[in-house]
């Protein structure tokens, strides 16, 4: 990297003299090792030739200590071996008794003729023994030896040099003669003593093939070390050759990089050892637009830092810059010469002179220019993207308190459906830890059962597999038996490749949404029922009446018969239970309001135990145990038969082959509310009505659906579904509650909670009403659409003594109005009718006759029927079916005003 002065460039002069220095060096080296070459194969020549004379020294020397040690040798006299006339000891010649003459031979004449046959062989070895004071005078030294024998005098150990003797190339070698005690014998009348240098033995060993084999090893080195050189010289000029083609390319790239520098888009700047900023590039020019104005260059200064610029003397000089990273970044780079990597915050001015902080992501690379220390800055403004972290990292902080603490149960499974995380609430659910349920499939750590396992690990492995999110319900009984029901939807995570990375599972409960469908269909139900009863009340009450009025009208004119008359009351007892259903199925359904009163529970059960046997098998016993306290409750004592009705029936129903019911009253205080059967009863206090059978019994799923519509465990045709779902609609009417508990085998047990309420009894009539006051003989007008009702109710008012004006609908009825003004007294009108309503025809009419008597009758449900107008008109309403004898005695009721 360039600085704002021009480096110098690398040019061919400094090159080639660069060039020239290598080779010379190299030369240098080449004749240096050739020299040491030469040198060491003369070494090895010298010592080859002195270790090879030492060797043939050596071996004379024992050869004559061998001799010495015998005193000499006796071998026969020859013409080679003649006596010798320089051996002056006695016995020096013998005869052996053979006559064989024999010759002393001491060790110098046994050398002395070593050497002279070695003489024969041109490439053996040439001995010599001599001396300076030589007995004999073939034993006289030459020039080289007595020099030798000099140095020997004078101290040498041995001597030796490569010299040409008789034109051939030796090595000739010489080693003292010590004279030694043996050697005294011959030698010590020359004055020698033991110790004493009497001469030596010089050799001179043939070096011709020595000298051969040193030259071709001289020539061999030198050849290898002359190719060396060459090729050197080659690697030399390729070397060069490549330094100038990276010369070359490193001025392109500093030209490239000084061109990069400028043109990156990130902020760069170029920094010295002082901490000043030396080059910076265009994006750092547009980072800092006014960095040209800038007296000062220190990298605060430049960078606008509030702490930099609010200090007098300058950046680095706030007590608060020891403390700044970037600064010490820069300086340890710069002074260590390694690269940096990280983050730094600097107080950023802006153009009102606040400061923000701001965010810097940096990298610090050490550069060295013109031989001083440098370091090249990076960064990249992140100041927006911090924000959005801190911003993310704050909203993850929410979402995972919000995931924490959600109701919903929420896990997250990884590629191998294993939980890699699950929320408080999942552990909740599971009844599990959380250790126990992470790193785990849902089939090895269920958070229900085995089966549920398999359904979830199937469901992620489907998401795992199409990318698809996908909901699923699941039920299981809990720890206390009930049926629990959960909606989990599973949606996929993906990674930044697109790829399924995860899977996240949010379980709901929807128990209570269930139970409220349940309930909403349990409504619809009840609507349905009731739109069908209401659609049929009024032609079954009008039907009632019919066969009301002929009972009736049979038990008046049979008279006498009691068994006929019996007959009569048989169906008269039939149309009133018939009324008395279509009310229950109309109160149960809302489209009829009970007609409640102040009455005792305890009479209630009494008068129902009268006629309830005939509703029985001979096989059951019925037994019941009425308590002695008064249970005053407000209720419509025809309903609260009708329930009990329904529980006797239908645990008449559950024995199958005799069997017992037993019906219990009781007065009891609920303090605090209880659940019981599965049903919460508020406190307050109750009359109890308790209804038991050691029937077959039902298990739970049947406990919970009992009391729904249309439910029912009977064969077809043996039961609708409805009994104990009217018995369930009236209790709760009346504010009460009604619980069932039962198990198979074990029977059942219903249990009726209605609310104490203390108030006026009525009177207790006697069934055997006298119908002597009801007759009369005056004239009424009978009005209503249906035929045969308009019929009956005329025969027996007739029957009665009355006069009877009939009309179809409220026209014909004004009509039959004004044709009888003066005659009629009473006037006996249907609610509902075509052309004109009784209520509209009654309006008229009393618009002439105000204190007129009307009596008004309907076999519409109350939800038809509007009461409110009803009253306004001061009038008798009677419901459909009108027993007959109410109808007269009401007519006479109307009559006596």
């Amino acid at each position: 990297m360039q600085s704002n002065e021009p480096a110098q460039s690398p040019g061919k002069f400094p090159i080639r003299r660069l060039r020239l220095a290598a080779i010379l060096a190299w030369t240098v080296l080449a004749i240096i090792t050739a020299i040491w070459e030469c040198s060491d194969n003369e070494e090895f020549k010298t010592s080859n030739a002195l270790a090879t004379a030492r060797a043939c020294i050596e071996k004379d020397l024992v050869f004559r200590r061998w001799a010495a040690g015998h005193g000499g040798v006796y071998v026969p006299v020859s013409d080679k071996t003649p006596p010798n006339p320089w051996l002056k000891v006695p016995e020096r010649d013998i005869t052996t008794p053979s006559g064989r003459r024999l010759t002393l031979m001491n060790p110098a004449y046994m050398t002395r003729q070593i050497f002279e046959i070695g003489q024969s062989s041109a490439n053996a070895p040439q001995g010599h023994i001599t001396s300076l004071k030589s007995i004999r005078p073939e034993n006289a030294p030459d020039p080289w030896e007595a020099r030798a024998l000099a140095a020997f005098e004078a101290g040498l150990a041995e001597f030796g040099e490569f010299m040409v003797m008789d034109g051939k190339p030796v090595y000739r070698y010489m080693r003292p003669l010590n004279s030694e005690k043996t050697c005294l014998k011959c030698h010590a009348a020359q004055g020698y003593r033991e110790g004493a240098v009497r001469g030596g033995i010089s050799i001179a060993i043939p070096t011709a093939g020595l000298e051969r084999a040193a030259l071709r090893s001289n020539v061999i080195h030198v050849a290898i070390i002359a190719a060396t050189w060459l090729m050197g010289l080659g690697g030399i000029r390729l070397g060069f050759r490549r330094i100038d083609a990276d010369a070359a390319a490193l001025m392109a790239e500093r030209d490239n990089l000084s061109s990069v520098f400028d043109a990156t888009p990130m902020p760069m700047l170029l920094v010295d050892d002082r901490m000043e900023a030396v080059r910076v590039n265009s994006a750092f020019r547009e980072y800092c637009i006014d960095y040209d104005a800038l007296p000062d260059k220190r990298c605060g200064t430049i960078l606008k830092c509030a702490n930099a610029l609010s200090e007098p003397q300058g950046c680095g000089n706030s007590p608060v810059c020891d403390s700044c990273g970037l600064m010490r970044t820069l300086q340890e780079v710069s002074r260590s010469g390694l690269s940096a990597r990280g983050e730094a915050t600097v107080p950023r001015l802006g153009w009102g002179g606040d400061a923000t902080e701001a965010w810097l992501l940096y990298g610090v690379e050490a550069v060295s220019l013109d031989g001083r220390n440098h370091a090249l800055m990076s960064f990249m403004d992140i100041t927006e993207r911090k924000r959005e972290e801190i911003l993310r990292r704050i909203r993850a902080e929410e979402f995972r308190a919000l995931v924490e603490n959600s109701p919903d149960a929420i896990a997250r499974y990884d590629r191998l459906c294993r939980r890699v995380y699950v929320n408080p609430a999942l552990e909740w659910l599971a009844g599990q830890s959380a250790d126990n349920l992470t790193g785990r499939t849902p089939t090895e750590a269920s958070v229900a059962t085995p089966e549920v396992g398999l359904q979830v690990q199937g469901a992620v492995e489907q998401v795992l597999d199409r990318g698809v999110s996908q909901e699923l319900e699941l039920s299981w009984k809990d720890s206390g038996g009930e049926m629990r029901h959960f909606q989990v939807r599973f949606v996929p995570e993906f990674d930044a490749e697109g790829d399924v990375a995860s899977v996240l599972s949010i379980t709901r409960e929807i128990t209570s949404l269930r139970k409220t469908e349940a309930q909403l269909l349990h409504a619809q139900k009840m609507e349905s029922i009731g739109t069908l009863a209401g659609g049929v009340a009024h032609d079954f009450n009008n039907l009632l009446t019919v066969i009301g009025g002929y009972a009736d009208l049979l038990r008046l004119s049979l008279k006498g018969d009691e068994r006929r008359v019996a007959f009569a009351l048989e169906i008269s007892n039939s149309v009133k239970r018939g009324a008395e259903l279509t009310r229950s199925l109309l109160a149960f359904s809302g489209k009829h309001e009970p007609q409640k009163r102040y009455d005792d529970l305890n009479l209630i059960v009494a008068n129902l135990q009268k006629s309830i046997s005939r509703l029985l098998r001979s096989d059951i016993t019925l037994t019941f145990g009425l308590c002695d306290d008064r249970l005053s409750v407000f209720a419509e004592r025809v309903q609260i038969e009708q329930v009990l009705i329904n529980l006797m029936v239908n645990a008449r129903d559950a024995l199958t082959s005799g069997g017992r019911i037993h019906v219990a009253t009781a007065l009891v205080e609920v303090r605090e509310a209880v659940v019981t059967g599965g049903v919460t009863v508020p406190p307050g206090s109750y009359g109890l009505v308790t209804v038991m059978d050691n029937g077959v019994g039902m298990d739970k799923e049947t406990v919970g659906r009992i009391f729904e519509p249309f439910f029912t465990t009977k064969e077809t045709g043996k039961g609708t579904g409805l009994g104990l779902s009217i018995a369930f609609g009236i209790v709760g009417n009346h504010n009460g509650r009604i619980t069932v508990e039962s198990a198979p085998g074990k029977g059942a047990m219903f249990r009726v909670y209605l609310p104490i309420s203390e108030g006026e009894m009525p009177p207790n009539h006697s069934p055997d009403s006298k119908t002597a006051g009801l007759h009369g003989n005056e004239t009424v007008l009978l009005v209503d659409d249906d035929p045969n009702v308009l019929r009956i109710t005329r025969e027996i008012l007739e029957l009665y003594g009355y006069t009877v004006l009939t009309a179809a609908d409220g026209v014909e009825a004004l009509e039959v109005f004004e044709a009888h003004r003066d005659e009629i007294r009473v006037a006996v009108f249907d609610l509902i009718m075509p052309r004109m309503t009784g209520r509209e025809a009654i309006e008229q009419i009393r618009l002439q006759e105000p204190d007129l008597p009307v009596i008004l009758t309907s076999g519409y449900t109350d939800d038809i029927i509007d009461h409110a107008a009803i009253d306004a008109l001061n009038v008798v309403f009677l419901p459909k079916p009108v027993c007959l004898q109410k109808l007269a005695a009401a007519i006479r009721a109307g009559l006596a005003g």
